[in-house]
């Protein structure tokens, strides 16, 4: 049953309103996915942060109106479509995609949207390939660390060596 114009502008609105609060989307062409792997992505990405939606190219086109540069890479694109829209981590929402895809041939990712501008599919999968937010947190932690415990260990081993050498003479006078 065809949906009514409320309807479609209420899809249009509430597409407009996620693309406003997006931090990444990635397109994905679902042709040939069964229903069990389309929820199984839903629901990862819902635990995430994210949000998947099924949804009909000219309603994106019409929610894009004020991106004409967008519009026309959506209007090139082929078969069914589904967007992912994180709106937390970068990262996150492209390496979930990016793992779905892995897992199932049948899914592809077209592409995607940051920082509203559109990127082919090699950016998106190199975006997913890079390490989360968290990981590269405690990289920049544990370099931080890494000089005040080296100087720790080094002030210490003085206070080793001098307990060592101490408990040598000690040792040295109770055999004498």
């Amino acid at each position: 049953m065809p949906k009514t114009k409320e309807q479609k502008q209420a899809v249009i609105n509430g597409l407009e309103e996620n693309l406003s609060k997006q931090i990444c989307v990635v397109l994905l062409n679902f042709t040939s996915v069964n229903s069990k792997a389309l929820f199984a992505l839903r629901d990862k990405l819902k635990a995430n942060n994210s949000k998947l939606e099924v949804i009909k190219k000219t309603l994106l086109e019409k929610a894009l109106k004020e991106k004409p540069e967008l519009q026309e890479k959506i209007a090139q694109i082929k078969g069914q479509l589904a967007i992912a829209f994180g709106f937390g981590d970068e990262v996150q929402t492209a390496k979930i995609c990016y793992q779905a895809t892995k897992e199932n041939e049948n899914l592809q990712i077209l592409g995607g949207i940051l920082e509203d501008q559109f990127h082919d599919i090699a950016i998106i999968n190199s975006l997913a390939q890079l390490p989360s937010k968290q990981e590269l947190l405690s990289k920049v932690v544990s370099c931080l660390n890494a000089p005040m415990s080296g100087m720790a260990n080094a002030l210490g081993g003085n206070l080793r060596n001098f307990v060592f050498i101490l408990n040598e003479i000690q040792k040295e006078r109770a055999i004498n």
